[in-house]
């Protein structure tokens, strides 16, 4: 009786774990059916699974894992079920007991069986670096009844809990987010698939486990943050950004692959009386409206991220709009501090687009520059081409011309002159000097040597034409 403290765990070698289940005592459990390191035979089947490929491997070591937590859980239901007859001071009946064959030194062995499972009902809540498999496994059956499972969340369940980016963006600066956003699901972009010749974008759903705070800031919805959600997908945790939540509702496909890999898996889904409670969180918060503080967050957050250099440079013209309603609020309140840190974003708006339009102006000059700078290039080529082609007709070459090309025309100039006539002295302007025609200098030219030949009487009377022609002018 003095080992009797010590009894083995192992069903296989223990005389109470035989009539633990009423089933008789050559029943297998979860803890003989594969004693080597809990999930082979012994070591020779080790070996041999092992020389496997990756595919068999992974398919054996699935099916005994799911066979283990069939055992599991109808070990638990039954354990359940004699807990709570025991509480309620149920007895069996002598017919029953010499059935069962209880005794006093069997009966203290239940007993002893009981205090472990207390025992490890005790045992410390599970740390963050607990997988969600481990979690689920361990967590499963904690509030179903004796005679059944509660029932599984549908489709239309988790839609009620679905967080979107929109709603996450509006609420990721308040104080309530982190316990908001818990045990609420979400739609993901994790990219496109391979072997889809259409490149459609690829979604998985998930609950989301935790909130963090990412390393940078980053822009969602207009909406400066570093908030960062920890999302359970099937059996994986991932750390994704609110930027690629989805704001479409789960498609059934989704919503099934998620059953099956937890099926594969032995993962529990959650339950409608689990999507119940936290659907009245979620209203309890639904009729939230932005206070001081929270705005505050969002400008300081948007300050920073602009700091940063990972902001836009201008405001679009919802944000301005919004912040133009905020700034003519908060002058309405008088707190003059938001009133001052509204004006002085806006401000620096403004600055950052005139900023923007300075270096619009510039790349715009320096295109217009490159441009000029090929079309001179280009009309380079096409005169040296033209050169070539000219010599090679002057040679007598054959030269196929393009009849659309431009021909370049050396103009001359040539002069006529009239034959020699007396003349009667050059025609000069009212000011006393000779005309700037070709023609005129043409003709004095000509007659420059008669000239000299003029008497005096001739000159005479050319001077006082000339005066007449002055005097007829003035």
């Amino acid at each position: 009786g003095g080992d009797s403290s010590h009894a083995d765990p192992n069903p296989s070698n223990s005389e109470a774990a035989h009539h633990e289940d009423e089933d008789g005592p050559s029943r297998v459990t979860s803890s003989n059916l594969y004693p080597y390191e809990g999930i082979y035979k012994d070591a020779a089947d080790k070996q041999q699974i092992q020389s496997m490929s990756e595919l068999d491997r992974e398919a054996i070591l699935g099916d005994r894992q799911d066979e283990i937590q069939k055992i599991r859980d109808r070990e638990n239901i039954k354990n359940m079920v004699r807990a709570k007859d025991e509480a309620s001071g149920k007895r069996y009946s002598a017919r029953d007991k010499s059935r069962i064959g209880v005794t006093s030194e069997k009966a203290q062995k239940l007993d002893e069986l009981k205090q472990r499972r207390q025992a490890k009902e005790k045992r410390p809540k599970l740390n963050d670096a607990d997988s969600a498999e481990q979690r689920r496994k361990r967590n499963n059956l904690d509030c179903e009844s004796e005679d059944e499972f509660e029932e599984n969340a549908t489709l239309n369940d988790i839609r009620s809990v679905m967080l979107t980016r929109q709603r996450a963006a509006e609420l990721c600066s308040t104080k309530f987010f982190e316990d908001y956003a818990k045990g609420m699901w979400v739609r993901v972009s994790v990219g496109f698939s391979k072997d889809d010749p259409k490149r459609e974008a690829k979604y998985r759903v998930g609950e989301i486990r935790n909130v963090i705070q990412h390393r940078k800031y980053y822009e969602v919805e207009g909406q400066a943050t570093k908030v960062a959600l920890v999302v359970v997908l099937a059996k994986d945790e991932k750390t994704v950004l609110l930027d690629v939540v989805s704001n479409s509702s789960i498609q059934e496909n989704e919503w099934m692959f998620v059953v099956g890999e937890c099926k594969k898996h032995s993962i529990r889904l959650p339950t409608k009386k689990e999507i119940s409670r936290k659907m009245k969180l979620i209203e309890k918060h639904q009729d939230w409206v932005k206070e001081e503080s929270d705005i505050t967050a969002q400008v300081r957050a948007k300050k920073e991220m602009r700091a940063q250099g990972r902001g836009p440079t201008t405001l679009t013209v919802s944000e301005r709009l919004r912040l133009e309603s905020e700034r003519d609020q908060a002058a309405a309140l008088g707190n003059m501090e938001l009133l001052g840190q509204l004006n002085r974003q806006l401000e620096q708006a403004s600055g950052s687009f005139v900023k923007t339009d300075s270096v619009m102006s510039e790349l715009n000059e320096r295109n217009r520059k490159a441009n000029r700078e090929e079309i001179r290039r280009a009309e380079l080529v096409a005169n040296d081409l033209r050169r070539q082609q000219m010599k090679a007709l002057e040679s007598g070459a054959a030269v196929k011309i393009d009849p659309s090309a431009r021909v370049k025309i050396n103009p001359k100039l040539t002069y006529e002159a009239r034959s020699s006539t007396p003349s009667q002295g050059p025609n000069l302007s009212a000011a006393g000097t000779p005309s700037s025609s070709a023609a005129s200098l043409a003709i004095h030219n000509s007659a420059a040597k008669e000239k000299a030949q003029l008497t005096k009487f001739e000159e005479m009377v050319a001077s006082q034409v000339h005066v007449d022609i002055d005097i007829g002018d003035f």
